[in-house]
């Protein structure tokens, strides 16, 4: 591992939100690259003890790369079964898995709704 510490401040709150009262950080978007291994340190100084703990985190791979996104038949009624397919998406980091479904709205909130995988 390469000591990145001044390229990642943790008190820059554009690339880090940390708050000495809470156990938590939060990495912003896009601080990170793509299908890289990082390895965060978190050093503990009390009055007379120290210590450190490290943790290695990797990071996914680019997101999924166009494709197409088709229905079959594209005209029929309500009640004819159709088949949704995603064909030409690329990624690194395979497999790709998908998921096919709608929004609907309830009381103005809307409400994911899942399409049946039967065939």
């Amino acid at each position: 591992y390469i000591d990145q510490s001044d390229r990642f401040d943790t008190r820059d709150q554009r690339l880090f939100r940390t708050d000495p009262g809470l156990p938590n950080i939060i990495i912003q978007p896009n601080v990170l690259q793509p299908s890289t291994k990082y390895k965060l340190r978190l050093n503990i100084e009390l009055t007379n003890v120290t210590g450190f703990s490290d943790i290695v985190i990797e990071t996914a791979g680019l997101p999924p790369r166009p494709g197409r996104l088709e229905v079959t038949p594209q005209n029929a009624s309500m009640d004819t079964p159709r088949i949704v397919s995603a064909p030409d998406w690329v990624a690194t980091d395979l497999p790709l898995t998908y998921s096919f479904g709608y929004i609907k709205f309830v009381d103005g909130n809307p409400l994911d709704s899942a399409f049946n995988a039967d065939p």
